[in-house]
């Protein structure tokens, strides 16, 4: 089963490091990276356009072939599905993984996210994909990446089936969408795998991002707002706020 990680925090993150880890000593699983060469947070389902995007090889352990792009994370999957990186790079995937981001992709954060926004773009092209995340709610955090690899790889690895088939959580994909691949949304809490009290099917939380701005001065003598304020409204006890808060990883669609 050919599976391309991709992610927004750039290819030398821990957190696609750790998946590499992961994923590459898993039986089932032939992986393949193509990723950004910095950090692209934020960059949503963004695409580069009217400039070339730059690719370099790199070498990764237990990774059949890894490149770095410059470009968003939306970028990385259209190259890989679309452009000839070179002849031993797989022509079509089976799935799509993207992450580990730092940091929760939950409500509204999902709409910013670039994490997302490569999940997406795989369904867009037919092809399952779920975006991962490592759920810190407090910083600094234990930031264990290896236990949320771990976690996201036998989850997805016992599920494979169902996600490529679309049907899991028993909700089949929607005939009439763009997307003819359904796109997961896998969140997990920042604790160490046997704390993992298991997994939750949520719906998504009306959780704003930066949803206050304070008056600063610039540098120049200008006016600016500095973003200051994330907040969340009160959740239903099925949303993916709520099954963080109760140390249970939660699986939404997108």
């Amino acid at each position: 089963m050919k599976v391309l990680l991709t992610n927004d925090d750039g290819i030398d993150a821990p957190g696609i490091q750790a998946l590499c880890r992961a994923f590459s000593s898993a039986n089932w699983a032939e992986v393949y990276v193509v990723a950004p060469n910095g950090n692209r947070s934020g960059a949503s389902q963004s695409i580069t356009t009217h400039t070339p995007i730059s690719v370099e090889q790199r070498q990764i352990d237990g990774v059949e072939a890894a490149y770095a792009i410059g470009g968003t994370p939306t970028d990385c999957v259209k190259v890989a599905f679309q452009a000839d990186l070179a002849d031993e790079f797989p022509k079509a995937f089976d799935m799509v993984v993207s992450g580990i981001n730092y940091g929760p992709n939950i409500g509204a954060d999902t709409m910013y996210s670039g994490t997302v926004g490569a999940a997406r773009e795989a369904a867009l092209h037919g092809i399952p994909a779920v975006a991962t995340s490592l759920a810190l709610l407090e910083h600094p955090g234990l930031k264990d990446y290896d236990s949320a690899a771990r976690f996201i790889c036998e989850f997805i690895g016992n599920h494979r089936d169902e996600i490529i088939s679309g049907t899991l959580g028993d909700l089949p994909v929607d005939s009439g969408s763009i997307f003819t691949a359904r796109a997961y949304n896998l969140n997990i809490p920042d604790v160490v795998y046997e704390d993992i009290k298991g997994l939750k099917y949520t719906s998504l939380s009306r959780f704003a991002v930066f949803n206050e701005f304070r008056e600063v001065k610039l540098e120049d003598g200008t006016r600016g707002f500095l973003p200051c304020k994330m907040s969340s409204d009160p959740s239903s006890p099925d949303s993916d706020i709520e099954a963080i808060r109760e140390g249970y990883a939660s699986l939404s669609i997108l």
